[in-house]
């Protein structure tokens, strides 16, 4: 049975006294007025921009190169895959940019995100009194904001201080404090605008400007993990009471790295709420560049290189929905289904059974973006080789140096409906800070599609090693009768690939060993349907931007949405 994930929200009612059952699909094929679906009928593939301390990345974290682009451009970019060492390296290396991204041309795209960032990452040796003088410094990471970063022309006017939160890491004792800064005009500021245009390699615009509006997009606020204006101390313990400054480190069996302060300015804005308001790529070749006008910043644009590629210079390494076998170029797109194995009653699955399930990534044609029993390795996306096809892995450094949090490739059973909460019902802002999130109400199952070796690659050869795309899972003997929904994270796509340097620097993460827990949904969603008497079913999927992964690293992923593993 193929279980198809949704774009929007489907809601179905219906009765039954079955455990998953598998002959009915909950899900209905196509797309239209059935399914509230804004994209319907749009062909144009929506493009993401990036930009990290002043040069453009690609989904990998790799500083991209301008080429023969005739555009002010930075020859030198940070490296925010190398996380900042006290003791190797204490700020982001400089190294020549020269990765590329591709775009289409003849084709429609777009604005479906715009990320902007500028950060300081600070490090203490010193005595302890010191660091807690940086620790409740609340005033110094908001004057480098406004005189020192690369936003320093933006209008900080009434700029406060904000929310004080407490993310939780990889044990109890372990967190994060993060500091935001709020009101500032420019935050305030709604009618913003960013003006885009196509620049060919000679720096001369192509099309007519495309003017996006700030309220064109779903998100931007950081509890939705993307604008960030913020101070944090790293891997810290947690304060006492409410009224505990005093900055606490981590035990030193738990880590012997040294405190890590970070002051970040992150302006994200994501989800197209307009995807006819498209940009044209006209018929043009070589190297060249989309620029990008921020009214707020009206002298300071934003340059992002890319390299025009004709559509029919795609090489063939999708394969073909009728035999997945076949090779065949590859069409925009992501949309995860899922395979399950037959129940043992031939219909429907009781408590305590195990079955198995085969995870298949999909461009919008139904064609396979991997081979029909194995998924791409971590090397194939960094890399960015062909078969890679655009899918991405979980990144340590974009994590941290990006904050960005929706990167794990994970699948999650949850079930009956009608027992589960929302996802973040923990609070870590309010004391008692030491309550580590545990397990929701309705949360049955969670594992790793992409094992975790895959990811760290602990032993050689992992980071090449292609894994396999089926899973084993099963309910509890106590499950209830009622709806279950079985929800992937995939890896998520992107179409414009680029090309890394060949090799690559490790971070002073990799000396560290440490259990990998849940991060952020890169949400695309999948559910089957069950019950005993008359609930109600849903599903949801959404297509994120690229959350990459690091080879050769070992720090663990943050718990941003209050669950753990």
């Amino acid at each position: 049975m193929r279980i198809r994930s949704l774009l929007p929200c489907l809601l179905v009612v219906f009765a039954g006294c079955q455990l998953l059952d598998t002959t009915n699909n909950e899900n209905v094929a196509g797309r239209g007025s059935t399914f509230f679906d804004p994209y319907t009928g749009i062909t144009a593939h929506r493009l993401y921009l990036q930009n990290f301390k002043g040069c453009s990345v690609n989904l990998a974290g790799e500083p991209v190169g301008k080429g023969s682009a005739n555009i002010p451009y930075p020859d030198e970019c940070p490296d925010l895959n190398v996380t900042p060492d006290p003791d190797f390296q204490p700020d982001f290396p400089l190294v020549p940019p020269e990765a590329t991204n591709q775009i289409l041309t003849k084709t429609s795209y777009f604005l479906n995100q715009l990320t902007l960032i500028d950060e300081r990452v600070q490090f203490v040796q010193a005595t302890p009194e010191d660091t807690n003088a940086l620790y409740t410094d609340y005033a110094s990471p908001l004057l480098w904001m406004k005189n020192e970063s690369m936003f320093k022309d933006l209008d900080w006017t009434n700029a406060s201080l904000g929310r004080i939160r407490w993310i939780p890491y990889y044990d109890p004792n372990v967190w994060i404090r993060s500091v935001s800064y709020v009101n500032a005009a420019w935050q305030e500021d709604t009618n913003s605008t960013f003006t885009i245009e196509v620049l060919d390699s000679t720096g001369q615009g192509r099309i007519d400007p495309v003017v996006y509006s700030r309220s064109d997009f779903l998100a931007e606020n950081d509890v939705s993990g993307h604008s960030q204006v913020s101070f944090r101390a790293e891997l810290i313990n947690p304060p006492t009471d409410p009224s505990d400054s005093t900055f606490n480190p981590v035990p030193p069996e738990l880590g012997e790295d040294p405190p890590t302060f970070r002051t970040t300015v992150k302006f994200e804005v994501f989800g197209s709420t307009n995807p006819f308001k498209q940009i044209d790529i006209p018929d043009i070749t070589g190297d060249g560049a989309i620029k990008v006008t921020w009214s707020s910043m009206p002298n300071d644009p934003f340059y992002f290189p890319v390299t025009f590629v004709n559509p029919k210079d795609i090489p063939a390494t999708c394969f073909s929905k009728t035999d997945r076998t076949t090779p065949v170029p590859c069409g925009p797109g992501l949309d995860p289904t899922v395979e399950l194995s037959r129940p043992a009653n031939g219909k429907f699955y009781t408590a305590g059974e195990r079955f198995r399930f085969r995870s298949l990534l999909t461009d919008v044609n139904g064609n396979l973006l991997h081979p029909k029993d194995s998924l791409p390795s971590f090397n194939d996306y960094f890399f960015n080789t062909p078969e890679g096809n655009g899918l991405t892995f979980w990144n340590v450094n974009r994590e941290f140096n990006m904050q960005e949090v929706e990167q794990d490739t994970i699948y999650e059973i949850i079930g009956p409906l009608q027992d589960a909460s929302h996802y973040e019902n923990i609070t870590t802002e309010y004391p008692p800070y030491t309550i580590f999130p545990r397990r929701l109400p309705g949360e049955l199952g969670l594992g790793q599609i992409f094992p975790v070796s895959a990811i760290f690659g602990s032993a050689p050869g992992e980071l090449d090693q292609h894994w396999s795309n089926k899973s084993v899972a099963f309910l509890p003997d106590t499950a209830k009768a009622g709806t279950y929904a079985l929800l992937t994270a995939p890896p998520v796509r992107t179409t414009a690939s680029g090309s890394p340097r060949a090799t690559r620097p490790t971070s002073r993460w990799a000396r560290r060993s440490a259990p990998r827990t849940r991060g952020g949904w890169a949400t695309a969603r999948s559910a089957t349907r069950a019950c005993s008497r008359s609930t109600t079913s849903a599903t949801a999927s959404r297509s994120t931007t690229s959350r990459a992964a690091r080879p050769a690293t070992a720090r663990p992923s943050s718990i941003s949405r209050g669950t753990s593993t």
